[in-house]
């Protein structure tokens, strides 16, 4: 009876520290993932600033600039169109412009989207 015991709690402690690792593993995937989501959204908040000063140096019609303020809110370009009640080529068209545009003002100022300091924008503060 006692071996039988023994290998019980044997059996236990090697069942608790299995446990423990895999709780110990999805806590660090569980963190990992934690640290992506934060390094993901300071890229996007990074990402969204640069935009923005760049659409504040564009000069853009007010369909271009509501199309492009959707789609930074997450929107689809078919789900703009639906929002505003317009055909999906309409919206296509503006954002095409748009982007056009946009890209013709990082060429004017010469704007590096992938410089990591992010106040080399302010020099074309209005």
């Amino acid at each position: 009876m006692r071996m039988k015991r023994f290998v019980s709690e044997s059996w236990l402690r090697k069942k608790e520290r299995r446990e423990l690792g895999v709780a110990r593993r999805y806590a660090l995937v569980y963190l990992e993932s934690e640290r992506e989501k934060e390094e993901a959204e300071r890229e996007r908040e990074k990402a969204k600033r640069i935009v923005q000063k760049i659409l504040s140096l564009t000069e853009l019609s007010e369909v271009q600039r509501e199309v492009i303020n959707y789609f930074l809110e997450g929107f689809s370009l078919r789900e703009i169109a639906r929002k505003r009640g317009v055909h999906f080529r309409a919206v296509q068209k503006a954002f095409r412009g748009a982007l056009k545009r946009m890209k013709e003002t990082i060429k004017k100022h010469n704007i590096d989207p992938d410089d990591e300091d992010i106040d080399f924008l302010t020099e074309y503060d209005y």
